[in-house]
């Protein structure tokens, strides 16, 4: 039954998605990145300095900042910690015209 246990576990963990981690941007990058992806309405995807327990950053999280609140970020209905915050890019969309 252990065995069973084990191969579960090792699949489970074989079935994450596992991000491996970017460039630590400094805070002044950070907010530039999301100042300009705000006033500009963009994606952004966004690494958090935390790791799970396994020792890997959880996937991205991606979305359009609907405001800033203190030291949160607003993304749709979720707030993040700016100070959270590792890596930001800034996603491209396609125009739905050119589609």
């Amino acid at each position: 039954m252990s065995d069973h246990t084990a191969k579960l576990s090792s699949d489970k963990l074989n079935n994450q998605e596992i991000d491996t981690p970017k460039e630590r941007m400094t805070a002044q990058d950070i907010d530039n990145t999301l100042f300009y992806a705000y006033t500009k309405g963009m994606t952004v995807s966004i690494q958090l300095d935390e790791k799970d327990i396994n020792g890997y950053y959880n996937p991205d999280i991606e979305g359009t900042i609907t405001g800033f609140s203190d030291d949160q970020l607003l993304l749709y209905n979720q707030s993040i910690k700016i100070s959270l915050i590792r890596h930001v890019d800034l996603l491209s969309t396609s125009k739905w015209s050119k589609l």
